[in-house]
């Protein structure tokens, strides 16, 4: 059983990142803000404790869109996420859409580090 002041954290911290998500998405241009309202997002520690955002897309050549973006949306996401060291780009095929690279039911896709130069 979670405890009540876990329960409000998660809660507060769920709130905050999606805030700070939209955010990001209302800060991007119009072509690259389009790309991103049609794909989830998530935010996960990795193993030496830095968070990822990670942006999921329907295919593989979303990510390839998004990829051509990365130095706008990375810049944004370096201004309006501190904390934020790596963003990973994924494709989860949904409803038979797959990539020729992809098994149905796997997640692939690119991360990209966040340098000091980024911040």
């Amino acid at each position: 059983m979670i405890s009540e002041s876990s329960f409000q954290n998660r809660s507060l911290s769920q709130a905050l990142y999606e805030t700070a998500i939209e955010r990001v998405k209302d800060s991007l241009s119009s072509t690259v803000g389009r790309e991103f309202t049609q794909c989830q997002f998530g935010i996960v520690p990795g193993p030496d404790g830095q968070r990822m955002l990670f942006v999921i897309t329907e295919s593989c050549s979303q990510v390839e869109q998004l990829s051509a973006y990365m130095e706008e949306i990375s810049g944004e996401v370096v201004r309006l996420m501190p904390g934020v060291a790596r963003i990973a780009l994924c494709v989860c095929p949904i409803g038979g859409r797959e990539c020729d690279s992809v098994a149905p039911r796997r997640v692939v896709g690119r991360i990209f580090e966040l340098t000091s130069d980024d911040v």
